[in-house]
């Protein structure tokens, strides 16, 4: 755990809170420490990718952009994702746009997380102005093959699904 601390503050040359913030998720992912994690995690679109993204004007990765998979996937496999305080942190980044690697696993996560919890979803998205329950869902659609039978049936899926809540409401 500490060489894994000192390799990643020290290969991106990070330095006072972000050092922090990095430490900390590192060691609240390890723990497994789910809420001390998502308390971390970013907010932002602009903060997401500094953290997990990948600068290829500078070919450099961020600090966890080789552990997003990882992340990503711990952020969607608890229950507490249901909490309004971290699924509003997913919200906000899907609000923006999407990109490959770090953003299409949550991309993946998120349209998993909304079929399974769809009411829990329409109502949560239902307090956002229309710009931004429309930017969240073109993050969800957007995806590099549109056209692709496995893309147009989740669409379809998720039209229907979105469809039959409204209906019942």
């Amino acid at each position: 755990l500490i060489f894994n601390i000192f390799f990643v503050l020290h290969s991106y040359s990070i330095i006072g809170q972000n050092s922090q913030k990095i430490t900390s998720m590192i060691s609240y992912f390890n723990d497994r420490n789910y809420s001390s994690f998502m308390t971390e995690f970013p907010e932002t679109y602009v903060d997401f990718l500094s953290l997990y993204g990948f600068d290829l004007d500078k070919g450099k990765a961020a600090p966890f952009y080789y552990d997003s998979y990882k992340h990503i996937n711990f952020i969607f496999s608890d229950s507490l994702l249901n909490d309004t305080r971290y699924f509003e942190k997913i919200f906000n980044i899907a609000a923006s746009k999407w990109d490959a690697d770090a953003t299409n696993y949550l991309q993946d996560n998120l349209i998993t997380f909304i079929m399974d919890n769809p009411q829990y979803v329409y109502n949560f998205i239902k307090k956002y102005s229309d710009k931004d329950i429309k930017n969240f869902f073109i993050f969800i659609l957007d995806n590099p093959h549109p056209y692709q039978k496995s893309h147009q049936n989740m669409c379809d899926k998720l039209k229907d699904l979105f469809r039959g809540i409204d209906k019942i409401l």
